[in-house]
């Protein structure tokens, strides 16, 4: 992943931010929450994915189409989420963080089983710490179209991740 500017906020040390200078340098909000953000986040899990569809990047490449071809992921079917990542969004640097949404269609969640899942967040992917309560989604959550981890607070984070703690992922997506 290559960053869009240079991190130092002044490079050039002239007193003037670089997000004044060279604001085409930096994401607005709406290119962050929609659209193909495969340049400035990387994804990754822990649990066996489904050999057609196990491209973690597409979850966060901005398409919301309905057809098999538009299906970003899919887990191998009945597995443990308890201490698996079930999603791992790498930033190229900390980003402030409230809420995450996981989109799908059809009732078509991994978390529809009663699974249990809470957000964690680390800025060295050594140190891990909760950040949310958790939740626990059953069928009953599929009449929407996402599943949404907010955070206790907003939060600087460069790795947040969602973190199974009890029962079965499934396969859709």
């Amino acid at each position: 992943m290559e960053s869009k500017c240079p991190l130092d906020i002044d490079d050039d040390n002239d007193g003037i931010l670089d997000a004044t200078e060279s604001p085409s340098c930096f994401y607005l909000a709406n290119e962050f929450e929609n659209g193909d953000r495969t340049e400035f986040v990387e994804v990754t899990t822990t649990l066996s994915m489904n050999a057609t569809y196990n491209d973690l990047n597409e979850t966060v490449d901005g398409v919301n189409g309905t057809g098999s071809a538009d299906y970003a992921v899919r887990f191998t079917n009945s597995q443990s989420a308890i201490d698996q990542t079930v999603y791992q969004f790498e930033f190229q640097q900390a980003v402030e963080l409230s809420t995450i949404y996981i989109g799908y269609i059809n009732g078509n969640s991994h978390f529809i089983n009663g699974a249990s899942i809470k957000l964690q967040a680390s800025n060295n992917n050594a140190n891990w710490l909760d950040v949310n309560d958790g939740a626990t989604y059953n069928q009953a959550n599929s009449i929407v179209m996402y599943q949404v981890l907010e955070l206790l607070e907003t939060k600087l984070l460069k790795l947040p991740k969602m973190q199974g703690y009890t029962n079965i992922i499934e396969y859709k997506g």
